[in-house]
């Protein structure tokens, strides 16, 4: 799987990280001519992947059931400059609601298990 075969499949739409990261890996293959079919939501280009419209590039997290229930595939791809980071910021000055501070914990926690 390469760059001209993924530039003709579903997108996020323009602005997004994911598509963003597609575009420059595009523009470094020299691909200019791209077709794009574009939606907002990530549980829309999944369905299209089920459908067999075409493949969709998404977070582990968001197919994980469809994976595991055999509904999609997960490709091996490597793209060798795609970094994802994920950040959660507050500002110092704000209140924190408990609910919230429950959230930065737990995610600090998934995180640390993560890096086990």
């Amino acid at each position: 799987m390469n760059a001209e075969f993924l530039c003709h499949q579903p997108m996020h739409e323009k602005g997004c990280h994911y598509r963003t990261m597609f575009d420059r890996s595009f523009e470094k293959e020299g691909i200019d001519s791209i077709t794009y079919l574009e939606f907002q939501s990530a549980e829309a280009i999944k369905q299209c992947a089920i459908s067999e419209i075409g493949i969709a590039f998404l977070p582990e997290i968001v197919t994980e059931a469809e994976v595991k229930g055999g509904q999609l595939v997960a490709l091996p791809w490597q793209i060798p400059d795609l970094h994802v980071y994920t950040q959660m910021l507050w500002h110092k000055d704000k209140w924190l609601s408990p609910v919230i501070l429950s959230f930065i914990e737990a995610a600090r926690d998934a995180f640390a298990l993560q890096d086990k």
